[in-house]
């Protein structure tokens, strides 16, 4: 656990893991991958199993950010744009109309007919 988790997200080597973080590691590790034991964390795109959980918990503390859910929360996100092109950005959109609005710019033809 420790070698890969050094080798991949370079915890212990260049993040530094403290007694307690290691240890919160190892349980939830033994717990999930040697003893089969954990239940899994469902989301509307994803399943993350608590070993996972974990490691992602760690990751967001040692950068110092936070998220409200793991998962969507529906709040419209604000996207601005400039150049040619930027007032096919304007008003509410749904989020899968954002890249075929780019390809229709960049292409040069309606694709959102």
């Amino acid at each position: 656990m420790k070698e890969y988790l050094s080798d991949r997200l370079g915890f212990y080597r260049f993040i530094p893991v403290s007694e307690s973080e290691d240890k919160k590691l190892k349980e939830s590790f033994d717990k999930v991958i040697t003893k089969r034991d954990s239940k899994d964390e469902k989301g509307l795109y994803n399943t993350f199993n608590e070993f996972s959980v974990v490691v992602f918990n760690l990751i967001d503390k040692k950068a110092g950010v936070g998220w409200t859910t793991n998962d969507h929360s529906g709040t419209p996100v604000p996207v601005f744009a400039a150049g040619v092109g930027a007032e096919k950005f304007c008003g509410v959109k749904d989020n899968t109309e954002l890249p075929r609005t780019v390809m229709t710019i960049v292409l040069g033809e309606d694709l959102l007919k």
